[in-house]
């Protein structure tokens, strides 16, 4: 039993909104140094997610796994133009 309702959510656009979702993120994970997130990742995020909420916090969250275990200990936009990279994190076949 569901203790709420659930319900279907717009998948998340390139806008505004969208950075501001990712800002949050950034500022909530346990990295020492600041990720390079422009508009060229927002947009990349975006599209290999499919603005698919849990899809983008699993994603963010597996990026700074990531770079805490390279010791980068940031993101970059590199993490996600390589797609066979970003399949990966995401559990998806390559």
């Amino acid at each position: 039993m569901r203790r709420f309702e659930a319900i279907a959510l717009p998948p998340w656009q390139n806008d505004e909104d969208f950075g501001g979702l990712i800002g949050s993120l950034q500022r909530a994970l346990p990295l020492r140094r600041p990720s390079e997130i422009g508009d060229r990742m927002l947009k990349r995020l975006v599209e290999v997610t499919g603005g698919i909420c849990a899809h983008v916090f699993s994603l963010m969250s597996m990026l700074a796994v990531a770079a805490i275990e390279s010791g980068e200990e940031r993101i970059v936009a590199t993490d996600v133009a390589d797609t066979r990279n970003v399949l990966t994190l995401l559990g998806e076949p390559v």
